[in-house]
């Protein structure tokens, strides 16, 4: 075979031609990350049962959980915590399971066969896996002007980014982070309320009751039966402020809006904050696609940032806490110096000591072997990263 590219000449040449156009071609290609993807093995089960002592949950849920579970041969390791009112359970898959998407869809099987033995006034258990995923970028909303942060208009500043990064090709998840929760208030004096011959539970029966959800119609298939549900008629404040409430059982009826304020707010304390440089934020974190080009996708994020940017309001900014892609692009100048690096002292002491034929051939070997290693990459599905690249530099 050595043969038939030192007699055949433009056999050489075409093979050679061949490796640089598959291995640029792969590496312009190739998606990049800067951690490898790691194989989620470990997940958690909370159960709150509120108000129970820590042995209750323990003989009421942990044990019926961990029964259950136990029968998974996929399960590796099954670690409770029980304490008041609330059980965990942790679950770790066994290194030899392959597919292990298939082994936590058996998992939630048999959490969904817990429920009936659950005690009653416990809630659902909330599987949750332990995913490890590193941001490709992490913006926030922040609040600069003087006057308190408008939670309300935050919120929907993060959520409109949300859904402008969510729409970017090879976008995977985009999260919102310090997003305030909103609330719609009912606020009436107890001294009118008393007078008026109304208590607080009659009160708020009367909204509940005005906020009825009903079954609209069904779509039935071979396979499945749904149900299609009106969302509810309370989508406004007026419409609360409207709500007919009856006084007295002489018939006398008033509108909530007469009695009582109603208005929208932010639940109080809130639940998450977050800050950025001491300014009020909501920050947005996403993470890419495995086969996705992380600098590429940041290229296309940074310009959806500058227009969402320019259309912000006077004493609201926009702050770049992460952007991955710059990361990634120092990772890969550092591998393409270290190889220019090796291959200019490779030919280098090959000219001195062999002369300048010896020196091109065998200064040509490491640029050709990196090629194709590009090209093996692509084709096995191997990103690149700091793993894969480190493992470049080393060889």
């Amino acid at each position: 075979m050595f043969n038939l590219f030192y007699r055949n000449v433009q056999l050489l040449i075409l093979t050679l031609i061949l490796i640089l156009v598959w291995g640029l071609t792969s590496f312009l290609s190739l998606p990049r990350l800067e951690d490898p993807e790691l194989t989620v093995r470990n997940a958690t089960v909370t159960t709150i049962f509120p108000g129970a002592s820590a042995e209750r949950v323990e003989a009421l849920v942990t044990e019926n959980i961990e029964e259950e579970l136990s029968e998974i041969e996929q399960i590796d390791v099954l670690a409770s915590t029980s304490r008041v009112g609330i059980s965990v359970v942790e679950v770790e898959l066994k290194e030899t399971v392959q597919d292990v998407d298939d082994a936590w869809s058996q998992v939630r099987d048999q959490l969904d066969d817990v429920l009936p033995l659950l005690p009653e006034g416990a809630l659902d258990p909330e599987f949750e896996l332990a995913l490890v995923s590193a941001n490709a970028l992490i913006v926030g909303v922040t609040w600069e002007r003087a006057e308190e942060p408008n939670w309300a208009i935050l919120k929907r500043l993060g959520e409109e980014l949300q859904d402008q990064l969510r729409s970017l090709p090879g976008s995977e998840e985009v999260e919102l982070f310090g997003e305030p929760e909103e609330e719609i208030r009912v606020e009436i004096d107890p001294v009118n309320l008393a007078a008026l011959d109304l208590t607080p539970e009659a009160l708020s029966s009367a909204i509940f009751a005005s906020d009825a959800k009903v079954t609209a119609g069904q779509l039935r298939s071979d396979r499945n039966t749904l149900l299609f549900e009106i969302q509810g008629e309370l989508d406004s404040l007026d419409r609360i402020r409207n709500i007919p409430i009856q006084l007295n059982t002489t018939g006398q009826v008033a509108r909530i809006g007469d009695i009582a304020r109603v208005e929208k707010g932010i639940v109080q304390p809130m639940v998450e904050l977050a800050v950025l440089d001491n300014l009020p934020a909501v920050v947005v974190s996403a993470t890419t696609e495995s086969a996705a080009r992380v600098d590429l996708w940041a290229e296309l994020a940074r310009e959806q940032l500058q227009i969402f940017g320019d259309r912000l309001p006077t004493g609201l900014g926009l702050q770049v806490v992460l952007d991955q892609s710059h990361y990634i692009e120092a990772r890969l100048d550092t591998v393409l110096g270290n190889l220019l690096i090796g291959a200019v002292l490779v030919i280098g002491v090959t000219l001195v000591v062999m002369g300048w034929k010896s020196a091109l051939i065998v200064g040509a070997a490491l640029p050709l072997t990196t090629l194709m290693v590009f090209g093996c990459m692509n084709l096995l599905g191997v990103p690149l990263h700091q793993i894969s690249i480190t493992g470049l530099i080393i060889a």
